[in-house]
């Protein structure tokens, strides 16, 4: 039984403790939400105190013990910041009193920050459309719920808690699939500026995606054409600079579409098997398209899945009658897992699209995401949807926009309309230029 206030960390958080340090920061991750008006500091520091009840896990900070590190409840709620720095950058762990959390403001955007100490993005979404809400309330505007917007007057479930890795590895009593080790992955390093944090936007109509993928690519889904199109652009530079290695865009899947789970802790997997390497030359997109759509039917399955988080559970088990003091040295020197990322070449993420209440979504004018993890060197992109309007975020490793250049302008040579960067979308602010890279063509 739990000590109160007190929580293991999950199956996924673990490990992030053991093979963080000063360059590889625990990943933080972003969101945000911009309403259609400026935010009240005032106001957003009370709905973000109002509830604290409500998240108790989110509003903790690490704990460090002799076999594992844990999460006990913060004491200090005074988190709300002006957004001025770089995003995703890393918490201090060693904090005695505030939560893994920070809550940022800017105009009309709210953004929450989190550690994927305490949860994932999904998690973390919750927890931005009940913070807007209640934020909202304060305002005085009355706001519909829905399994995307929780009542903050509500007690936590104790399932939302749960490390759900645990329930499906006792209902498959701890078997696992084979495990072999992931081939190398072509590495796309950008060292211009080690430790450069800026993120771009891109926004998109939904609608005018959903009507091309219907058209012009069989119906194909968002998360398989982004994943074609960033596969692509590493292509181009993979085919330039002949390297030997296949790319490989390692894809965060939510597990909770193959489990009915209400769980707001760490419950995704990340695909690693997808190569999107033509066996024949002077390919085209549609290549591209195809292996990613194949990879993803393959390797994003309930099957596999099972097996995944079965072996990372029994791995762990392993690891309980080991100290943490010696755990760095056994997981980052002597397992050979110990770069979980190494395999792939980029990241890419995608929330979907968010069904808001009416109520709710008239003060929306969209979301944005961004993700980060151990890996300092990868690039990612991550994206959200919500009121017609798609974000497609870019976080390069440096100051290169070879990448984010290409992706765009493909977008618009398919004839979607794009807007780049912080100008928000129907706001008629013109599209920012920031980016200096030469594209690299299509």
């Amino acid at each position: 039984m739990r000590k109160k206030n007190t929580y293991a960390l999950d199956s996924t958080a673990l490990i992030i403790p053991c093979v963080s340090t000063k360059r590889r920061e625990a990943p933080v991750f972003r969101l945000t939400a911009a309403l259609t008006e400026e935010i009240s500091p005032h106001l957003l520091k009370q709905a973000v105190r109002d509830i604290v009840p409500r998240f108790p896990v989110l509003y903790s900070r690490l704990k460090k013990g002799f076999i594992w590190q844990s999460l006990v409840g913060a004491s200090d709620f005074d988190i709300v910041e002006k957004d001025e720095s770089s995003p995703c950058c890393g918490f201090d762990l060693d904090s005695k009193e505030k939560p893994l959390l920070r809550v940022l403001f800017k105009n009309n955007e709210i953004s929450v920050e989190l550690s994927h100490l305490t949860s994932d993005g999904y998690g973390g979404l919750i927890y931005l459309n009940t913070l807007a809400a209640r934020y909202l309330e304060l305002k005085g505007h009355a706001t519909e719920k829905n399994r995307f917007v929780f009542d903050y007057l509500d007690k936590p479930a104790e399932s939302e808690m749960n490390d759900y890795f645990h329930n499906v590895y006792n209902e498959r009593k701890g078997a696992a699939g084979k495990q072999g080790l992931a081939s190398p992955a072509f590495q796309y390093k950008d060292k211009s500026a080690r430790g450069y944090r800026q993120s771009t936007r891109v926004f998109i109509p939904v609608d005018a995606v959903k009507a091309l993928l219907k058209r012009k690519y069989g119906g194909c889904s968002v998360t398989e054409y982004l994943t074609a199109v960033y596969s692509f652009s590493f292509l181009k530079l993979y085919e330039e600079g002949k390297k030997k290695k296949p790319v490989k865009i390692g894809v965060a899947g939510n597990l909770r579409s193959f489990w009915d789970t209400d769980t707001l802790r760490n419950f995704s997997g990340c695909l690693l098997g997808i190569n999107v390497v033509p066996d024949k030359g002077g390919y085209v997109f549609d290549d591209v398209l195809d292996l990613v759509r194949r990879g993803m039917s393959e390797e994003y399955t309930k099957e596999k899945m099972e097996a995944f988080i079965c072996s990372s559970v029994r791995y762990l088990k392993l690891l309980n009658v080991i100290p943490f003091f010696l755990k760095k040295f056994v997981i980052c020197v002597l397992n050979p897992f110990a770069k979980p990322m190494a395999p792939s070449t980029a990241l890419l993420s995608n929330l979907g699209y968010i069904d808001l209440p009416p109520s709710f979504a008239r003060f929306i004018e969209y979301y944005s995401f961004i993700t980060c993890t151990v890996e300092p060197d990868k690039m990612k992109c991550a994206a959200v949807g919500v009121n017609n309007v798609i974000s497609v975020t870019y976080f390069p490793s440096g100051k290169s926009t070879a990448i984010l250049d290409f992706c765009v302008d493909f977008f618009k040579k398919d004839g979607l309309p794009v807007t780049v960067d912080a100008a928000a979308p129907g706001s008629g602010v013109a599209e920012t230029e920031t980016r200096k890279g030469e594209p690299l063509g299509v």
